[in-house]
């Protein structure tokens, strides 16, 4: 084989494994996540304060930033050469401003949004009724690549209102990994969909934990009950020794029932257990 073409046989090798410039969008229900309801679907970059964002290089190690206001209707959260920022008043407005994610001589390989620790929320389109309180949403979009990067963009852990069964519309955080190259030297601008809650988004305790829960509350009553009845008969100890001790029958001298020390001492413990709430 000639060296040309064995060239091109390796750049048509090298074409074919890379994955095509663009976003692919999933969804893993994850473990569901509560909110008391939705507050506002009007999150401007200013309302999502407490979002945890974190940053994983291609040399393996990560770093953690906390969304925070930096103006009028704009937020960002900023690590050491990355940063995320979204400045405008509507996040799910498909014509707004985009989140724009910027990397300056630190190769990024995945960005994890955690939103639920700012009391918000991811809003998707959905082809369904949304949960009560929310908005249509808008499923993560590209709106500016120019390095051709190659996206995929996870919502995890869906969202419900408490008392009520996830609609699947709600998610609380986001993960972006590129794929096809670390983002570098450059930026990458996507559209989402951010609503704030009215209290802390948590997960729902597993099944095992309410069983553990009921144990324990269990354990205590039984512990409880067990004391209240040492006790009583505590107080019932006592009352019998006194009369014994100050109480003796008709034509008996109380002196016939002494008390010794340890006698004494025994019963003022007696006394001081009985008397415990």
């Amino acid at each position: 084989m000639s060296n040309s073409r064995l060239f091109a046989v390796v750049v048509l090798a090298v074409t074919c494994s890379q994955a095509p410039a663009g976003i692919i969008v999933n969804f893993d229900g994850g473990t569901t996540q509560i909110i008391p309801q939705i507050d506002s679907i009007f999150t401007s970059g200013a309302d999502m304060d407490g979002m945890a964002v974190t940053a994983f290089f291609l040399s393996g190690g990560s770093e953690t930033s906390i969304w925070s206001t930096t103006g009028a209707q704009s937020g960002a959260a900023a690590g050491t050469g990355w940063s995320i920022s979204y400045a405008g008043p509507d996040t799910g407005n498909p014509s707004g401003n985009p989140f724009i994610i910027e990397s300056t001589g630190v190769p990024l390989s995945r960005l994890w949004i955690d939103a639920g620790t700012g009391m918000t929320v991811f809003d998707i389109n959905s082809s369904i009724i949304g949960t009560p309180g929310s908005s249509t949403g808008l499923t993560a979009v590209e709106k500016g690549n120019p390095l051709g990067l190659s996206v995929i963009a996870t919502y995890r852990d869906q969202v419900a209102l408490d008392g009520n069964s996830p609609v699947g519309d709600l998610y609380r955080s986001l993960h972006l990994e590129f794929t096809s190259a670390p983002l570098l030297n450059g930026t990458y601008s996507l559209g989402l969909d951010t609503e704030t809650a009215t209290g802390s988004v948590n997960a729902i305790p597993e099944p095992s934990s309410f069983a553990i829960l009921l144990t324990a509350t269990a354990g205590i009553a039984v512990f409880e009950l067990r004391r209240r009845d040492l006790r009583k008969s505590c107080r019932n100890c006592i009352s019998q020794w006194d009369q014994r001790d100050g109480s003796a029958p008709s034509g008996v001298k109380s002196t016939s029932f002494p008390r010794s020390a340890e006698s004494t001492k025994f019963v003022a413990q007696l006394h001081e257990f009985s008397s415990f709430s």
